[in-house]
Parts: structure tokens; sequence; C-alpha cells
């Protein structure tokens, strides 16, 4: 690992490259968590107009030669364990 002099101070999304419905990603959550109450449909806010979202990982490309290594599932199937095995900790990082 180094350091890339171009990447100091600039914010860089890393992500998968590639869409998904928020939908999809309620879904996905849903069923990592075990939640069966599944999605309730409410009216669209003003101000919420994204029906998918894809990170834009161009600079990262450019500026660190990043490619992704693992599918969007599994990288999200990850964090959801590392919470679950992290969750005390966070929680007593939180308190006041």
């Amino acid at each position: 690992m180094g350091i890339k002099e171009e990447a100091i101070g600039e914010a860089i999304n890393l992500g998968s490259g590639e869409g998904h419905r928020v939908i999809d990603l309620a879904n996905m959550v849903n069923e990592l968590v075990g939640n069966e109450a599944g999605v309730k449909y409410v009216e669209r806010r003003d101000w919420d107009v994204k029906h998918m979202l894809l990170s834009s990982i161009d600079k990262a490309k450019k500026l660190l030669s990043y490619e992704p290594q693992m599918e969007f599932e599994d990288g999200l199937k990850r964090v959801h364990e590392w919470l679950v095995e992290n969750w005390e900790n966070i929680g007593k990082s939180a308190e006041f």
C-alpha cells in the first residue's frame, strides 16, 4: 500500500460500479436481518427522487487503479456480519 499524491484530499467513492434499485436494496437488507415485515410503501417525499443508486467509481479507477473485487451482495453480507460482530463496541463508542 502506498500514498497516491493526486488522491490526497479527494472524496472517492468505492463500490461495485453497478446500479441497484432501492427496492432491491431494501429487500436484501430485510433478508439479511431477518425482517419478515417486508417493505412498507408510502407516498414519495418531494426530495425523495431516487429509484436507483449507483456509486461512480470513475475517480477511484483513475486515481487509485481501483477495480471492484467482489459482488455487491457479498459486500453487503460482509458489512452486516461485521456490524453484528461489533455491535456492542459500536454502542459503547456512541455513548456520551
